[in-house]
C-alpha cells in the first residue's frame, strides 16, 4: 500500500513537477526553514497573501505543504512543526478555496498517516495534528463540501483516539492578520460561492469591522423580534398582520443566515468568526421554534374547522326540530297561546246558539285566560246537555 502511494506520487510529480520548485512552494520552504529560531510570521503571512492572489494558489500550496511534511517527518521535527503552523495560518486566512483542498480525503489521510507508527513522531507533533483535525471538524461541520474533515474526526474518535482538550489546542496563529502588501483590496464577497471562480480572502480592516458590527446588530435586532413574537403569539389566533410579519421575519433571517455562512468561510478574524458561529446557532434555534409554531398553527386550524362543522350540524338539527314541532301543532289545531301553556290541553268548544255568555275564541288574552274561558264554556254546555231547567220566558 505504501509503495503504491509513493509510486502514484512519483507519477504526479513527473507530470506536474516538484511542488517545492514552484514560486509558492519556494516561499513555503523559506517560511518553514528549521534554521529560524521561531516561527517567522512575516514569511508565513506572505505565503497567505500569495495563496490568495493566485488562482491556483491553494492547490500549489497544499501540494508543497504535503511534500514538505513528507520530507521532514521523522527527520526534522522543527521543520514539521513550522509547516503545521503555516498550514493552520493558511486555513485561517485563505478562505474557502483553501478549505476545499484541505478537506480533500487524500490530504486528511496523509496527515493521519504522518502521525502513525511509521514515523513515530513526538507527542507534540501528534497533538498538533490531532488538534488541527478536531478544530477543523468542529468549525466546518455541516458544510457538505468540507464534510470529509468531520468524517475523519468521527472515525478517529470511534477508534478510541484521544484528542487534546480545547485548552491544549490554543493556537499561536494570529487572530488578525496583517494587511496584504502584494494583492489589491478584497473584492465584494460573491453571493453564491459555488458559482465563483475565485473567492478572494477577506481581511477585515477597522472600517470594515465597524460596518460588519453594524450589520450584525441589525441581524440581532431581527432575531430578537422574531424570537419574541414566537414566544408571545398564540398559534392560529394571531392577527393577520402579525402572521404576515412573522413570515417576513423568517424569510429575512434565512437570507441573513446565508450571508453569515459565507462570511464564516471567508473572514480571517477569529473573534468575528466566533461571533458569527454563535449567531448562526441562535438562528438555527429560532428556526426550529418557528417550525414548531407553524405545526401548532396548522393543528389549531384543523381543530377549529372540526368545531365549526359540529356547530353547523347542531344548528341544522335544532332547525329541523323546530320545524317538526310547528308542523305538529298545525296538524292538531292548537293556537299559539295554547301550545305555550303547561296545563292540560282541552279541545276547542264551539258555543251553541242558545248561549250568549260565551266569550269569543279569538281573545287577545294569555293562554291561561283562554283555557279558563274554554273550561267555563265546557261547563255551561254540559249543564244544557244534562237537562237542567231553563228560566221561564
Amino acid at each position: 500500500m505504501e509503495q503504491a502511494r509513493e509510486a502514484a506520487q512519483a507519477v504526479s510529480e513527473f507530470f506536474q513537477g516538484n511542488p517545492l520548485q514552484t514560486y509558492v512552494g519556494q516561499k513555503i520552504e523559506q517560511a518553514t526553514d528549521a534554521n529560524h529560531p521561531t516561527e517567522n510570521w512575516s514569511l508565513i503571512m506572505e505565503v497567505c497573501d500569495l495563496i490568495c492572489s493566485r488562482e491556483d494558489g491553494p492547490k500549489e500550496a497544499i501540494r508543497a505543504i504535503k511534500k514538505r511534511l513528507q520530507l521532514n517527518m521523522g527527520k526534522n521535527n522543527t521543520a514539521v512543526l513550522y509547516t503545521l503552523t503555516l498550514l493552520e495560518a493558511c486555513v485561517k486566512n485563505c478562505g474557502l478555496r483553501f478549505h476545499r483542498v484541505v478537506a480533500q480525503k487524500d490530504f486528511i489521510q496523509e496527515l493521519i498517516r504522518l502521525i502513525g507508527t511509521k514515523y513515530d513522531p513526538p507527542l507534540l507533533i501528534q497533538e498538533k495534528v490531532l488538534g488541527l483535525i478536531r478544530t477543523w471538524a468542529d468549525t466546518f461541520r455541516g458544510i457538505p463540501e468540507l464534510n470529509e474533515l468531520s468524517i475523519a474526526y468521527d472515525e478517529l474518535v470511534a477508534k478510541g483516539v484521544q484528542f487534546p482538550s480545547a485548552e491544549e489546542m490554543q493556537s499561536d496563529a494570529p487572530i488578525i492578520t496583517p494587511k496584504p502588501s502584494v494583492i489589491p483590496a478584497p473584492r465584494a464577497i460573491v453571493a453564491n460561492v459555488n458559482n465563483s471562480a475565485l473567492l478572494t480572502c477577506y481581511r477585515v480592516s477597522d472600517e470594515q469591522l465597524a460596518k460588519l458590527r453594524s450589520e450584525l446588530d441589525v441581524v440581532n435586532g431581527n432575531l430578537a423580534v422574531f424570537r419574541e413574537m414566537l414566544s408571545e403569539l398564540n398559534p392560529g389566533n394571531e392577527a393577520p398582520d402579525d402572521w404576515a410579519l412573522l413570515q417576513e421575519l423568517h424569510s429575512t433571517c434565512n437570507e441573513m443566515q446565508n450571508r453569515i455562512i459565507e462570511l464564516i468561510q471567508q473572514i480571517s478574524n477569529d473573534d468575528v468568526t466566533r461571533e458569527l458561529l454563535v449567531l448562526n446557532d441562535e438562528l438555527n434555534t429560532v428556526f426550529d421554534k418557528y417550525e414548531r409554531y407553524v405545526q401548532n398553527r396548522e393543528s389549531a386550524s384543523s381543530e377549529r374547522d372540526a368545531d365549526t362543522a359540529l356547530i353547523d350540524f347542531s344548528d341544522a338539527t335544532s332547525a329541523n326540530q323546530t320545524a317538526t314541532e310547528a308542523h305538529s301543532a298545525t296538524a292538531v289545531g292548537f293556537s299559539d297561546s295554547t301550545t305555550n301553556s303547561s296545563s292540560t290541553l282541552y279541545p276547542v268548544i264551539t258555543p251553541n246558539a242558545d248561549s250568549t255568555s260565551s266569550l269569543p275564541l279569538t281573545t287577545t288574552g294569555g293562554g291561561e285566560q283562554q283555557q279558563q274561558q274554554q273550561q267555563i264554556d265546557f261547563t255551561q254546555s254540559n249543564e244544557r246537555n244534562t237537562g237542567s231547567p231553563l228560566p221561564p220566558r
